[in-house]
């Protein structure tokens, strides 16, 4: 079989270090309290079912989930009632990938949870002998437990960049995200802040929308613009740029070509005849 030269470059630009790691099973009723680290923490539930504190927001894990926080970001584990629950936990520093800056396995966000999907067994079986081989320090210690590390960090990367959720997954993390936008599309400048605010993924929420409503997300925030805009226009008499800062956008000259772009009309030729435009 026959490899291009992309297949075999490798992302890493420096080898990762192993900064510590473990397995946690906390005991019922026992109390954590937010900290930050010096480095990427990866944290990975084997067992059971918990939940994950970020900046001071709650969110939900289950089995197979793997959640990646960057340093100096706030966070703890949730303690529950579930006796079943096993977090293995990675603290990672070193962290150079090609493409991105230095420190983090992800764009944008400080943190996010991403379902291990078909890599759930791999990963399992990574972490724990990461452990194991840190603990046992035997022949080839460094050279083995550095394969096993490069090959947690490469999963963790292709499943943040190509996000293969299961079905139920996706609609639950879409919805959120467009549930957020449909409240707040007039506010909206980027992705990015609305992926910053939910904690998920830009890359992921952008292959969501495209698969549930072929268009990515910030074309989706347009089309609302556009329909609230419309309905102003029909049903008011305000000024066109007044309708404009209303709708999310700052120039009335920009929120007239965009409007004429999606509606093969003027916001003034709209007004005259709406109803007409509207059986378009």
């Amino acid at each position: 079989m026959q490899f291009s030269g992309s297949d075999r470059k490798n992302i890493f630009l420096k080898q990762p270090r192993l900064v510590c790691c473990g397995t946690y099973r906390p005991a019922a009723g026992a109390m954590r309290s937010a900290h930050t680290h010096e480095f990427t923490e990866l944290a990975f539930l084997k067992k059971g079912s918990g939940s994950y504190s970020v900046n001071g927001k709650l969110y939900p894990l289950r089995r197979g989930d793997l959640v990646i926080c960057n340093p100096h970001v706030p966070h703890f584990e949730v303690i529950n009632d579930d006796p079943e629950r096993e977090i293995l936990f990675l603290g990672v520093s070193r962290i150079h990938i090609d493409g991105m800056e230095s420190g983090v396995l992800f764009r944008g966000d400080d943190f996010c949870i991403a379902p291990s999907g078909e890599y759930e067994d791999a990963l399992g079986f990574l972490f724990d002998n990461i452990a194991k081989e840190n603990e046992r320090r035997g022949e080839w210690f460094g050279s083995v437990s550095s394969a096993y590390l490069t090959a947690v960090l490469a999963i963790a990367t292709r499943l943040t960049r190509s996000d293969p959720e299961p079905p139920e997954r996706d609609k639950t993390v879409y919805y959120e995200v467009r549930r957020y936008v449909d409240e707040h599309f007039t506010e909206i400048n980027s992705i990015e802040e609305v992926c910053r605010t939910l904690f998920v993924n830009k890359y992921y929420v952008t292959h969501l929308f495209k698969k549930m409503l072929d268009v990515p997300p910030m074309q989706y925030v347009i089309r609302k613009r556009v329909g609230l805009a419309r309905n102003l226009l029909a049903f008011t008499d305000a000024p066109v740029a007044e309708i404009a800062r209303e709708c999310g956008f700052s120039d009335p000259s920009y929120f007239c070509r965009v409007f004429k772009k999606v509606e093969g009309v003027s916001p003034l030729g709209f007004r005259k005849n709406p109803e007409s435009e509207a059986e378009k």
